[in-house]
This record gives C-alpha cells, structure tokens and sequence, in this order.
C-alpha cells in the first residue's frame, strides 16, 4: 500500500495528496497513536493522532437472544435454480 500511494504521489507530482484510511479492525482499545503509526508508514506522510477518527459500536439488538434466535429459516430452493 504505501509502496503505490508513493508511486501515486510522484506520478502526480501530488505534494498535498490526502490519503483517507478506513479499517474496522485497526484498534479496539482507542490507541490513537498505533493507529497513527501505521497509518504514517501506510501513507508517507506524518499522521497525528489527533487526525484519527475513532468509532463505538453500539449494538441495537437485544442481549438475550442468542444466535439461534435470530438466524433466519433456511432458503427454499428456487425449482429454476438446476436449470
């Protein structure tokens, strides 16, 4: 990744080229500078941790019920889907 976003600079001549960077999984305990290390090395440029965006994640579906509980019926086969 960095390797291309180096080559995407120099192509350019893009010396103010924002990179935005998203991952789900890049931090579950709100370490901003680990992310902004990473994120510096991915890039090129210097990353500040104040230029991180953290998330929480709030589940809205109800704690006692179990997978079961929600999974769907199975599908029922399409007569057309062998064709």
């Amino acid at each position: 990744m960095a390797l291309l976003v180096r080559r995407l600079r120099e192509r350019l001549r893009a010396k103010k080229l924002v990179c935005i960077g998203t991952s789900a999984t890049m931090s579950s305990d709100g370490d901003e500078n680990a992310v902004a290390s990473v994120a510096s090395t991915l890039f090129g440029v210097d990353i500040r941790k104040e230029n991180v965006i953290g998330e929480t994640l709030e589940r809205i579906t109800c704690d006692s019920k179990d997978i079961d509980a929600i999974r769907p019926a199975p599908q029922r086969r399409c007569p057309l889907a062998c064709r």
